[in-house]
């Protein structure tokens, strides 16, 4: 849902759209590919929804999260909206009803091989306004994530791997930093290990349970959870590994660093030491002046 302006709703004044996100593959001929939407009114009242379409993408500060609205490294390229048309943009859905949008995606040759990103938006409004009826305005959107066929090499590169707390423990998590600089998107798949420096297994975790996406030409990053598996020594030095691949890919790509954990312990010892050289130094300069 991109706005909500509701002034009086009921819980049960459900009104949705389906599928919510749609991955179409598309090849090289010209043939339309069609894209049928699903919206249920279960509302008391009648409505009225507009459509149209929108491309998304992403910006630095949304950890490469989509956007809509917003273009992927400010390129044409990799939009949507222009190529896709409706039959009928403005529809009413009678209370109780569903009907189906039927959105059509020309595939054109300006429809360039690689990723493109859009959503359509469906505006829903009442039939009729009046202090009687429930007055609704809001936006619903369906993501849309489309890839034309081309003869492109795809590559996932692991960026970086920052651990969220190595002071007193092994980390309960990993960030993941993932790149994608082809013309499709990519979703990372693999496993997350720490491990003793004799390979004895202690944390472990799934990348992308979500199966979230790294959008063309961006960054993304991708939180992992990690479950302690067995016990370790604390203070002392593990293996970070990731074995990570794409969805287009079932070869295994490796990422590995030498992590030092529980230096809080050492700070808490040097403290210690301070504190007796103190002491020490205090009582013979006491010795000394008496």
């Amino acid at each position: 849902m991109l706005g909500t302006n509701v002034k009086k709703m009921s819980k049960n004044n459900f009104i949705f759209i389906e599928p919510t996100l749609s991955e179409i593959f598309i090849n090289g001929s010209n043939e339309n590919y069609p894209i049928p939407l699903k919206v249920t009114n279960n509302s008391e009242n009648n409505i009225v929804i507009n459509v149209s379409a929108i491309d998304f993408g992403t910006q630095d500060n949304s950890k490469g999260k989509p956007i809509l609205n917003t273009k992927l490294m400010d390129k044409e390229a990799f939009g949507v909206k222009d190529f896709i048309k409706f039959e009928r943009d403005v529809l009413r859905v009678n209370a109780g009803e569903s009907i189906t949008v039927n959105a059509i995606l020309e595939n054109s040759d300006q429809l360039f091989s690689g990723g493109h990103y859009g959503a359509i938006l469906v505006n829903i409004q009442n039939e009729e306004s009046n202090e009687d009826v429930i007055d609704i305005n809001y936006t619903l959107s369906s993501l849309l994530f489309i890839n034309k066929e081309s003869n492109e090499t795809l590559k996932l590169v692991l960026e970086e791997a920052s651990l969220n707390n190595t002071v007193w423990s092994l980390p309960n998590s990993v960030k993941l930093k993932f790149s994608n600089n082809n013309d499709h998107h990519l979703i990372p798949r693999g496993v997350v290990k720490i491990e003793s420096l004799f390979d004895h297994l202690i944390n472990k975790g799934s990348i992308n349970l979500n199966s979230e996406r790294v959008l063309p030409k961006t960054n993304r990053e991708m939180p992992t959870n990690l479950q302690t598996v067995a016990d370790y020594w604390i203070p002392g030095f593990y293996k970070l590994e990731v074995s990570y691949r794409h969805n287009a890919s079932s070869k295994l790509n490796n990422y590995q660093k030498t992590i030092f954990i529980g230096w809080g312990y050492y700070l808490i010892f040097l403290a210690c030491l301070i504190a007796l050289f103190v002491i020490k130094k205090r009582r013979a300069a006491k010795h000394t002046s008496e």
